[in-house]
């Protein structure tokens, strides 16, 4: 037999065991978990350090959690150093308010001509399936007065009715996307437009997110932040390369003569029409 005393003091232990530990707070490492060592490939982890005056720095480097190699990278990179970079390639990725308006004044031509082509393509197409009925029709009428033996009858008629469904499936595929990319484009624009408000907005979260949906692979490599945007939005960060005033420019600038004649575009303009938007922004961007 034990105590009523002590009998008590397991109780009361056992109550104070069975209480949920404290939960350790946010540390508020804006960037943990985003990129990875460009030289080892493993996660780029945070440190908090607090200096003698009080002040507190976060510091962000390689795990070193690789058992086969030895990782260089033992630069640190303070937290302000990576949210300067993260602006950087954002900057890159974004429209300003005036090549906004640019770029949707030029896809609205570009889309009144688009619609205009594009319902002469499909009543080009309606037009030969209404022809390769009339021939159906033709055929069945020779083989019913017996101008064909049904052999005859039979090879044609399967010749006609495959070439007809080509050209209905054409017709549905042109019609379910023909000008689609035009909503892609109208989309791409205002989000590349946004990306410059997360910048004036200094939301360093949301800046992270965004350059994730952009891009692959970020990665740290010599206290630099590298990576690798997707389309379309290559084309613009190499649009920003080639002139780098183009962020910042007004409406009569040169550089517009620039943007359109990137490697691979409309590189001609008296051979072309000169508000006709680049190949990159068409074709190739979602491919």
């Amino acid at each position: 037999m034990i105590s009523k005393k002590l009998f008590d003091q397991i109780q009361l232990a056992l109550v104070e065991r069975g209480k949920p530990r404290k939960k350790r707070g946010k540390k508020g490492f804006q960037f943990m978990g985003f990129a990875t060592c460009g030289e080892c490939g493993y996660a780029i982890t945070c440190e908090r350090k607090v200096k003698k005056s009080g002040r507190l720095y976060h510091y962000y480097h390689c795990t070193f959690k690789s058992k086969t190699r030895t990782c260089s990278q033992t630069s640190f990179l303070r937290e302000e150093e990576l949210a300067r970079q993260v602006t950087g390639l954002i900057k890159a990725a974004s429209l300003s308010g005036a090549w906004r308006d640019r770029f949707l004044e030029r896809l609205e031509g570009e889309s009144l001509e688009s619609r205009q082509s594009s319902a002469l393509i499909a009543q080009k197409l309606r037009l030969a399936i209404s022809t390769s009925k009339a021939k159906l029709d033709r055929l069945t009428d020779a083989y019913l007065a017996e101008a064909l033996d049904f052999r005859d009858y039979q090879e044609r008629k399967n010749a006609l009715l495959a070439e007809k469904k080509t050209q209905e499936e054409e017709l549905s595929d042109f019609e379910r996307s023909g000008n689609h990319w035009l909503e892609l484009m109208s989309t791409w624009i205002l989000e590349t437009n946004q990306a410059e408000n997360l910048v004036q907005q200094e939301n360093l979260s949301e800046m992270r997110d965004f350059l994730g949906n952009v891009g692959s692979n970020p990665r740290l490599t010599a206290k630099t932040l590298l990576l690798d945007f997707k389309k379309p939005f290559a084309f613009l960060a190499a649009a920003h390369s080639a002139a780098p005033e183009f962020a910042t420019v007004g409406s009569n600038s040169d550089v517009n003569a620039n943007l359109w004649t990137l490697p691979g575009s409309n590189r001609s303009p008296p051979h072309c029409k000169c508000g006709a938007l680049p190949n990159e922004l068409r074709a190739l961007l979602w491919g």
